[in-house]
C-alpha cells in the first residue's frame, strides 16, 4: 500500500514564496515554516462539520459516560436525566465541536505544496505578483515522503462524534478543501502536537529554484549566491512569459560564472 502511494506521488512538489527577511534561512539553514491554518486566506481550511448522529440510546449512553467522568459528584439519577434530554445532545455537540475545532486548528502546523510550478494565479497570489520564487522539492527524501494529496469537494468534511470519538482519526479530514481551490493541485505536510513553527528539511531535498518573471536583479543575485554554497546545488530556472499565449515556461539556466 505504501509503495502504491509513493508511486502516485509526483517526483517533485513545489512551494511558492515571496522574498522576505526569512528568505536567506531557507537556503543557508534549510528552514521552512509550517503555518497555522488560522492564518490562511481561506477561513474554511481545515474546517470540519461535527455531528452527533445515531440512536437516542447510544447518544444517551455516550453522554452518561462523559458526565460520570467530568461530574463524579452527580447521582446516577441526575446523570440519566441529563443524558436523556435531546436538548442536551444539541448543547453537547455545539460545545464539543467548538472545543475540538479550536484544539485541532491551534495545534497543527501545515506546509503546503503543489504539483505544478507554472500556475499564473499562484505566482500572482503567493510570490508578491511574480516578484518572488518557487522551490522544487524532491519527494524521494524521507522528509517529503509524508506528504498527502488534497481532496477537493463541495461539502465540508463530516465527523460523527458518536461513531468516532474525538482523536487522531480527524487528521485525514485536514486534507479536504473546497472545489474552488482545485486548480492549486495541493499536497501538504502536517505536524500535529508541536504545531506551527520552523522545521529543517534535508539539504538534498531542495532540487531546484524558479525565479519569478518580475524578481529584482538584486534579489535574484542574492539567492543565486546562497545556492552556490549549497551541496548539492539546486538547479536554477526562470519563469518566462509565453510569447503567444497566457502562461509561463520554466526554463533552466546555468550558474553565472
Amino acid at each position: 500500500m505504501v509503495e502504491e502511494e509513493q508511486k502516485s506521488t509526483p517526483q517533485h512538489l513545489y512551494h511558492y514564496y515571496r522574498v522576505t527577511e526569512h528568505t536567506e534561512a531557507i537556503f543557508t539553514k534549510n528552514e521552512i515554516y509550517f503555518a497555522s491554518p488560522l492564518n490562511y486566506n481561506d477561513p474554511f481550511d481545515t474546517k470540519i462539520a461535527y455531528i452527533f448522529y445515531g440512536p437516542h440510546q447510544n447518544k444517551a449512553e455516550y453522554l452518561a459516560k462523559l458526565c460520570k467522568r467530568y461530574y463524579p459528584g452527580k447521582s446516577t439519577k441526575e446523570i440519566r436525566e441529563f443524558a436523556n434530554k435531546p436538548s442536551m445532545h444539541k448543547v453537547f455537540v455545539n460545545r464539543a465541536s467548538s472545543s475540538a475545532d479550536k484544539n485541532l486548528r491551534e495545534h497543527v502546523g501545515i506546509f503546503c505544496l503543489s504539483e505544478i510550478n507554472n500556475n499564473t494565479l499562484m505566482w500572482s497570489h503567493y510570490t508578491d505578483s511574480h516578484k518572488g520564487f518557487c522551490l522544487e522539492f524532491s519527494t524521494r527524501t524521507s522528509f517529503f515522503q509524508k506528504t498527502s494529496k488534497i481532496i477537493y469537494q463541495k461539502e465540508l468534511p463530516i465527523y460523527n462524534i458518536l461513531k468516532e470519538p474525538l482523536g487522531h482519526e480527524r487528521m485525514k479530514l485536514l486534507f479536504i478543501k473546497a472545489n474552488d481551490w482545485a486548480y492549486e493541485k495541493e499536497w501538504r505536510l502536517l505536524n500535529f502536537g508541536i504545531g506551527p513553527g520552523i522545521y529543517k528539511f534535508p539539504s538534498e531535498a531542495l532540487t531546484g529554484i524558479i525565479f519569478g518573471c518580475r524578481i529584482t536583479p538584486e534579489n535574484k543575485e542574492k539567492i543565486i549566491n546562497w545556492c552556490r554554497q549549497r551541496n548539492p546545488r539546486p538547479q536554477l530556472y526562470d519563469a518566462v512569459p509565453k510569447k503567444t499565449e497566457y502562461g509561463l515556461d520554466i526554463v533552466p539556466f546555468d550558474y553565472p560564472a
